[in-house]
């Protein structure tokens, strides 16, 4: 039986939340295979630019635009580093 608008839809909305150092950070389902899109919400968690959250990490600005695009793979175990290192310093107040 084919799904209706409205349960397609709903599948569009749920969200999941992923937990690092116990702190929940909530990705929508439709959107969780783009690491992109989970780095670009890291970012804004931080509440930094890109250039600032670029020069915070050390790395390339360019390279870290292309990744929040989806025109460069960011490697899992490096978003997974990158997220330690965000609710790391989350947590002791300095960011």
């Amino acid at each position: 039986m084919p799904k209706s608008f409205d349960s397609e839809f709903e599948d569009i909305k749920k969200e999941y939340v992923i937990e690092i150092e116990g702190q929940p950070l909530t990705i929508e389902e439709s959107q969780k295979e783009n690491t992109g899109y989970k780095f670009r919400m890291l970012r804004i968690y931080t509440g930094m630019n890109r250039k600032d959250f670029a020069e915070w990490l050390h790395i390339p600005y360019r390279t870290m635009t292309e990744w929040e695009r989806g025109t460069r793979q960011m490697p899992d175990y490096l978003f997974e580093l990158i997220a330690y290192k965000v609710m790391n310093e989350k947590g002791k107040g300095n960011i």
